[in-house]
């Protein structure tokens, strides 16, 4: 079975800040530059709420939901237009198991809302934390190219001096 990884290069910090910022100018721009993305977050998810109200409710400082998967999906959107999405096509084909083998938790930048019970699996990891993380991997022998793939995404975290958000759907 194929999972979808989509990895972004972020400041951790400065997402954590956007929660009750009240920066309306952003929400308006990410409700229309996402439109497409919000109407497929409101079909695939059964949360009491929708997704523009849960990227209200971020920006808001609130959660109105114990759903985290819809948070989830939304924090994605803030990530696709404040960082930088990273190639992850050599992780298309591992089974999700690695990530519970790697031994790191799910975590929000954010830590006001809920993890997801179900996808997507959340992951951020600070720069600080990317040796733990690549050298967790190694120690699980996965594909080389993944690892390869992962290396690189490192390389440009420490040169940019970014942190990573993974998404697992």
């Amino acid at each position: 079975m194929s999972f979808v990884l989509k990895v972004y290069t972020v400041d951790l910090k400065s997402i954590a800040a956007l929660y009750g910022s009240a920066n309306s100018e952003l929400v308006k721009l990410l409700l229309s530059k996402f439109s497409s993305e919000i109407v497929q977050i409101n079909d695939w998810n059964e949360a009491d709420i929708n997704a523009e109200t849960a990227l209200q409710d971020i920006f808001n400082g609130s959660c109105s939901s114990s759903s985290g998967e819809i948070y989830a999906q939304v924090l994605e959107l803030i990530c696709k237009e404040i960082g930088m999405e990273l190639a992850a096509d050599e992780w298309s084909d591992l089974s999700m198991t690695w990530i519970m083998d790697i031994n790191m938790e799910a975590s929000l930048p954010m830590q006001a809302l809920p993890i997801p019970e179900n996808y997507p699996y959340v992951l951020s990891i600070f720069n600080k934390s990317a040796d733990e993380f690549i050298e967790n991997f190694r120690a699980l022998d996965y594909e080389p190219a993944a690892m390869s793939q992962a290396e690189l995404w490192f390389q440009k975290l420490e040169k940019e001096k970014k942190d990573l958000m993974l998404f697992f759907y």
